[in-house]
């Protein structure tokens, strides 16, 4: 509805849609886990708006490592009460199926103040490679905390030779490495790798859109091709419709956003601590209108 800020008044886009898009931490296709503390976390954590009204497309990371309040189960899948935790923990406590997904939306819905979240999807991370190749590969520019070394997953090495600043093709592997990589020896590693996703999705959305327009079917395509490695609960004629009208919605580098906050050190691993202030203003900023008297 409407509220109240500052002495100003805002209303509530009531055509918007939000989706929450999933990189799930696990390779092949989905299966449910027999141990429902092992569902896998989301180390991406994604809110695409789309909004008809002013024909633009927004998107909002969300740092795994947030800090918030999520729901526990036992091993016997029983509910076990709520703890505050990492955000990418919601998605663990589950059968890393619908269940899973269903966790952590409520998760993130919560931490955005009961922002009301239309549909879902998560992907095994490795499945990106193969996103990234049917829409011609992504460029990004290479950030000082991979130029420094290259990257490591698997045991194999990827972009040792790149600089920073320099403009990378990224295609097959590169582009699941690009993403997925994380050096937890280094602080705030978790930042790091969000930046990185930032900048690629920002790139991969322009690039899917220039793909699309030279292949119509290619959404279907895609829906088609990653269904063994996806849960959601958006029907294939549900995402080529929204992918249509995206098409035509207006989408940049100002578009993007991520929450600001401060990461301490826990007990084992980093804690990241949103801004409560700014979150409240980024939500009355994307997904509100002001109302003039």
């Amino acid at each position: 509805g409407t509220l109240r800020y500052n002495g100003k008044t805002y209303a509530y886009k009531k055509d918007i849609l939000t989706f929450l898009c999933m990189g799930i931490d696990k390779t092949g296709e989905v299966k449910a886990s027999s141990d429902l503390y092992r569902g896998g976390q989301a180390d991406a954590l994604f809110l695409a708006v789309l909004d008809p009204e002013d024909k633009k497309i927004s998107v909002i990371g969300i740092n795994r490592d947030t800090m918030t309040e999520i729901k526990t189960y036992d091993p016997n899948g029983l509910y076990a009460g709520k703890e505050v935790a990492q955000i990418a923990l919601a998605h663990a406590y589950g059968e890393g199926l619908e269940e899973s997904c269903e966790n952590t939306v409520e998760a993130v819905s919560n931490l955005f103040y009961g922002l009301p979240i239309h549909g879902y999807c998560a992907l095994n991370m490795s499945i990106i490679s193969t996103i990234n190749d049917a829409v011609g590969g992504v460029e990004v520019t290479i950030p000082e905390s991979v130029a420094k070394g290259g990257m490591k997953i698997g045991g194999r090495w990827y972009g040792s030779e790149w600089k920073p600043g320099d403009r990378v093709h990224l295609e097959g592997e590169e582009a699941y490495v690009y993403i997925k990589y994380r050096d937890t020896r280094e602080a705030q590693s978790a930042e790091a790798r969000l930046s990185r996703q930032k900048e690629y999705l920002q790139g991969f959305i322009g690039q899917a859109k220039t793909a699309m327009k030279q292949d119509m079917t290619l959404p279907l395509k895609l829906y088609t091709q990653v269904s063994p490695y996806m849960v959601t609960d958006i029907s294939a004629d549900e995402a080529v419709y929204l992918a249509g009208q995206a098409l035509s919605y207006s989408f940049d580098q100002n578009d993007i956003y991520t929450m600001e906050g401060h990461v301490e050190m826990g007990e084992i691993f980093e804690e990241f601590y949103q801004d409560d202030t700014a979150l409240y203003e980024l939500i009355l900023q994307v997904f509100y209108d002001e109302v003039t008297p």
